[in-house]
């Protein structure tokens, strides 16, 4: 199976569940138009406004619909843990990404989430064993699932700077129901002017 793991478009400014941004919108349109001429089985995406959004504007371009689930939500979701502050949740993300073990409070710790991930995508190798899939998910739950197989040193040798994943970034990854490999790795090129590397969420 193939599986292209999109990180959104950029989001609208401010904190919470937004939506994209006109940026975002035009990042989503132009992966979609990346992926156009390929076979796609089925389009994925993270209950997230802005993942949502972005698999809506991917899904004009290759005609399919897209399946909510939150298999591929984010590992820590602003909003989760009552009365919590911007602020607040930055430090506790950055917590999650230098303490891959640590569980948050209504979370998952940074390896649990890549596990998650994983499991999700051995799900789509049982229905879609010699398909292709997209899914429109978030950044950090991506690279914790890579960090699950491949050393940071690893993956920065292949594209340097790949673990500030940008914006409407494709990974695609080859999945034979165990082993994963990694055929492009954050890839911005049908981007052009479109994005610039930076933190992920």
């Amino acid at each position: 199976m193939i599986a292209h793991l999109i990180r959104h478009g950029e989001k609208a400014p401010g904190s919470g569940d937004l939506g994209l941004s006109a940026t975002g919108a035009a990042q989503a349109d132009r992966t979609g138009q990346s992926l156009a001429g390929r076979k796609i089985d089925r389009l994925y995406a993270s209950p997230l406004k802005r993942t949502m959004e972005t698999a809506a504007g991917i899904s004009q371009r290759i005609g399919l619909s897209p399946v909510v689930t939150a298999e591929v939500r984010e590992r820590l979701i602003y909003g989760d843990r009552p009365g919590e502050t911007p602020e607040e949740y930055v430090v506790l993300f950055d917590k999650t990404s230098r303490e891959r073990d640590y569980t948050p409070p209504n979370g998952d710790s940074s390896r649990a989430a890549g596990e998650r991930l994983l499991r999700f995508l051995r799900g789509c190798w049982q229905d879609f064993a010699d398909g292709e899939i997209v899914v429109a998910t978030h950044g950090a739950i991506i690279t914790d699932m890579l960090l699950n197989h491949f050393t940071a040193e690893e993956l920065n040798e292949m594209v340097p700077g790949c673990l500030a994943y940008p914006n409407c970034g494709i990974t695609t990854v080859s999945f034979d129901g165990e082993r994963l490999t990694i055929l492009r790795l954050t890839d911005v090129s049908h981007l052009e002017d479109l994005v610039e590397r930076s933190d992920f969420a």
